[in-house]
């Protein structure tokens, strides 16, 4: 069908062929409590009250992947890429380190695993508070979890 050129072909081949980089959002609510509490962004530090600001929290949770070059999906509030050659095996599975500090930080409510293509249509969308919003094929729900 001539699409493209041979060469630009091999080229696509090959990018479809390369695993993609693993991906994380870092909810707006973390899951840590105070005094009973679940902290927001509208939280601050507050000296001797035990408050920890979200934003803290949110430089510990990428502190845990500086291995992998987390960058910041751009787009997309408070997602990330790890970027490095190391997080992705040749045989495209994540590195082991990686793999279980995904899953401890995820078992622990700190991040949600998500592709980066699973992110687009929650911000494309750009539901607001007062949208009601039925999503139909939620599992396992990562993009649900991204409206709230």
């Amino acid at each position: 069908q001539r699409v493209c050129s041979p060469e630009d072909w091999h080229v696509c081949v090959h990018l479809l062929q390369t695993p993609l980089p693993p991906c994380f959002r870092v909810p707006r609510h973390l899951p840590i409590f105070a005094e009973g509490t679940m902290l927001t962004d509208d939280d601050v530090d507050m000296a001797g009250t035990g408050y920890v600001a979200p934003t803290i929290l949110l430089d510990v949770v990428l502190s845990l992947f500086q291995d992998w070059t987390p960058e910041e999906v751009p787009w997309c509030p408070r997602a990330f890429r790890l970027c490095s050659t190391a997080a992705v095996t040749a045989n495209g599975y994540y590195a082991p380190a990686l793999a279980e500090a995904l899953s401890d930080a995820q078992s622990m409510g700190s991040l949600c695993r998500q592709e980066t293509a699973s992110m687009l249509p929650v911000q494309a969308l750009d539901i607001q508070p007062n949208h009601c919003v039925l999503d139909l094929c939620a599992a396992p729900g990562s993009k649900t979890l991204q409206l709230l």
